[in-house]
Formats: structure tokens, C-alpha cells, sequence
């Protein structure tokens, strides 16, 4: 327990409770082809990939942000597995973990329907809100979170709703049903 007191693990613990289990470990890479070989050459795939939007509703820190990544999404187990490449310098907590981290587990996600009830929780609990944005529209905002003493301990509430709840049930039953065959995959899971 170095550097946490088992006050601060318990008042963690308490914090978290709320949101379930965490369904999602979201990865800066490098390189997203690469990233995502790395991942099916131990038989986990297939990878759906999709860049953001030119134009977003993202904050980074209240403050509009033209941050893009490219993306691929996939499943380990009941696990979804997120890899992110950063399209451009645009200002975000995955660029600020790729600049002193270069690549790597960036955050925990945990998926919420009562988005905004957990947000404002959270909030209450002193953690600091990121950076925000809805890629996908009416009920898919998410919110990168942490708290003042613990900045590289990212947190991603996620609205588990609509269209995004969706994607991630059709991309986990491609996952659960993958015979090896088309790692990468650029159409709609829902197609």
C-alpha cells in the first residue's frame, strides 16, 4: 500500500461502489494497426475501428478541444478492450498521458445509464472532470475523471445507452463468436 492510506483505499472503495464493475481498460498506442496485431495474435479480436468526428462537442477541462483519435474496440471476455492512436496535437488527457508515458493502460471505464446523477456523485467526491464529449451522439457522452491526488489514475464514466449500448452488445457477441478470420474491421458492428 505504499503512498495510500487505508482510509483513502476505503474512501475509494465507497466512491466506486456505486458504478459497478469496470467493463472497459482504454490504451494509448503508438501505432493502432500494431497494437491491434499484438492483441489478435493472442486470440483476442475482431477489432472494430473508427476515427472521431472532424468536428466534436469534446471539453478538455470546459474548454472546447479539436482532439481526434482513431480507435479499435474489441472484447476479453467480458472485458472491452479500447486502443487509442491520437490523430493530431489537439489538447486531451490521452495526449497528456501519451507525452509523459508515450503508450499504455491510460483508464478504467465503467459504463452508467443515469450519466449525469453519477458525474455530479463523483464531483461531490472531489474528483475533477477532464474532459467530456458524446462521439456518437444522444446518449453516449462520456466524462474522463480523477481525483486532485491521484491525476494519473483516470476514471471514464460512460453512458451505457441508445446507439453506444448498441455497438459495444454487437461488438462483444462478434468477440464471443470470432473464428480469427477479418482482425480489422472498419464496417458497423451492427450491420
Amino acid at each position: 500500500f505504499s503512498g495510500i492510506s487505508l482510509k483513502a483505499l476505503d474512501n475509494a472503495r465507497q466512491a466506486m461502489k456505486p458504478l459497478g464493475p469496470i467493463r472497459q481498460l482504454g490504451f494509448v498506442v503508438r501505432d493502432l494497426d500494431q497494437a491491434i496485431r499484438a492483441w489478435t495474435d493472442v486470440g483476442i479480436g475482431p477489432f472494430y475501428v473508427a476515427e472521431s468526428p472532424e468536428k466534436s462537442d469534446q471539453l478538455y477541462f470546459g474548454e472546447p478541444t479539436d482532439s481526434r483519435v482513431r480507435g479499435a474496440w474489441s472484447y476479453a471476455g467480458p472485458m472491452q478492450i479500447e486502443l487509442l492512436q491520437l490523430m493530431n496535437d489537439g489538447p486531451s488527457l490521452l495526449r497528456d498521458f501519451a507525452l509523459r508515458h508515450g503508450e499504455g493502460l491510460q483508464h478504467k471505464a465503467y459504463w452508467v445509464e443515469m450519466f449525469d446523477d453519477v458525474l455530479e456523485q463523483l464531483q461531490e467526491q472531489d474528483y475533477i472532470v477532464g474532459q467530456t464529449g458524446s462521439p456518437l451522439g444522444e446518449h453516449s457522452r462520456f466524462a474522463y475523471v480523477f481525483q486532485p491526488n491521484r491525476p494519473e489514475s483516470v476514471i471514464e464514466i460512460s453512458e451505457y445507452r441508445g446507439t453506444k449500448r448498441a455497438l459495444y452488445e454487437a461488438i462483444e457477441g462478434h468477440a464471443q463468436n470470432w473464428d480469427g478470420r477479418d482482425p480489422i474491421r472498419t464496417s458497423s458492428p451492427l450491420a
